[in-house]
């Protein structure tokens, strides 16, 4: 048989530790790295200007559909 002792936690204290975690986890997110020497100069690629916008497939998606599209209505009219 198996001993029970009392050590089992309750729902509160589950939802007590998940939510100190959570919190632990949201406090890293806001707390930046630091993991650069203090001379060593930022990646390139974190300039603003080089930074690649974040929809730039859908305009090449949308120019190659063209021609599905009308091969479809052609079949279908």
């Amino acid at each position: 048989m198996v001993e029970r002792n009392g050590a089992a936690r309750s729902r509160g204290a589950e939802d007590f530790a998940r939510r100190d975690a959570l919190e632990y986890w949201y406090s890293q997110e806001l707390s930046p790295l630091d993991d650069r020497e203090p001379g060593e100069e930022p990646s390139p690629y974190a300039a603003e200007g080089r930074e690649m916008v974040s929809g730039w497939w859908i305009l090449p998606v949308l120019l190659l559909a063209v021609p599905a599209w009308i091969g479809l209505i052609s079949l279908f009219f």
